[in-house]
């Protein structure tokens, strides 16, 4: 899997079969691989989103090092041509065939991919289920995290790493808060920036309090702990993940209601004003600089 794979363990009470079913698979209690786990083709598909773009599910069996391990991937649905010289006498033909089934080639896409196995622990203990995930689809701000309904909703998980989990909800909240509560373009470049700022820092911890009550506005303040709680982000210090801190992006974009996208690195302000058009509020945006190339 790709560097961007995170850790994970099963939830406490996952409404989710996945983890009780592999566990029990990996300890050999379970029936053949496709038996075993055939109805998570359906489960994927009832947690997914109705805009998530189709693909295959697939298991593998696997092992990581010595220990047997089990694999889930959802991977592009790739189609094909393959076709056939056929010779009758003096006439020759041709016959295509549209290959509904090709899968794991070259150029095939793994959108979302979980690779489980046991740790045996001591010998008095039972075996806990450990897996990796990773998601190319999740759009997120920052690397390695996995779509809600991969994570919790197909898989039964949660991240392993405590600071990792903090930090990315502490990211989710903010981010939202930003774009649904922040109402000024320029109060939501100030606060993005901040919160990448904060990421980029040198400092071990986050403080999500000082954070809100000096990059956010007021009117957005109360709300911003709001969401942290909602979704049980830390509402006070906690060790930063230099991890996700690290993948955070380093370029923000301005996204304008005429589909025009504005590119350029998080340290960058730009000068950003109301004007009234024909009756009609819109924002501007003022560059300054020498233009060397254009692409």
């Amino acid at each position: 899997m790709r560097e961007s794979a995170q850790p994970v363990i099963p939830l406490d009470e996952p409404s989710s079969p996945v983890p009780s079913l592999t566990s029990a698979w990996l300890q050999g209690a379970g029936p053949e691989i496709v038996e075993a786990f055939s109805e998570l083709p359906d489960l994927l598909l009832r947690c997914q989103a109705h805009n998530s773009p189709p693909g295959l599910f697939a298991v593998l069996r696997c092992q990581i090092g010595e220990s047997p391990a089990v694999a889930f991937l959802k991977v592009e649905h790739e189609r094909g041509l393959s076709f056939d010289t056929i010779t009758s006498g003096d006439d020759l033909r041709i016959e295509l065939v549209i290959e509904e089934g090709l899968v794991l080639t070259e150029k095939t896409r793994v959108f979302k991919a979980a690779v489980f196995f046991l740790d045996s622990g001591s010998d008095d203990q039972e075996p806990l289920l450990h897996g990796l995930v990773t998601d190319d689809q999740s759009g997120s701000m920052y690397k390695g995290p996995s779509s809600q309904f991969w994570l919790d909703d197909f898989l039964g998980c949660r991240y392993s790493r405590e600071a990792d989990v903090q930090t990315r909800d502490w990211i989710r909240a903010t981010q939202r808060t930003i774009q649904s509560d922040v109402l000024s373009p320029r109060a939501k470049d100030a606060a993005l920036s901040a919160l990448r700022a904060e990421l980029a820092s040198n400092r071990n911890t986050i403080d999500p309090r000082r954070f809100i009550e000096d990059y956010l506005p007021a009117e957005s303040q109360d709300q911003a702990l709001t969401r942290l709680r909602s979704i049980g982000a830390p509402t006070s210090a906690f060790r930063k993940s230099r991890q996700v801190s690290n993948a955070a992006p380093r370029r923000k974009t301005f996204h304008f209601d005429n589909e025009l996208k504005v590119s350029m690195p998080n340290d960058v302000a730009p000068e950003l004003y109301v004007e009234d058009v024909d009756g009609r509020q819109v924002d501007v945006m003022t560059i300054r600089g020498r233009i060397h190339s254009v692409s």
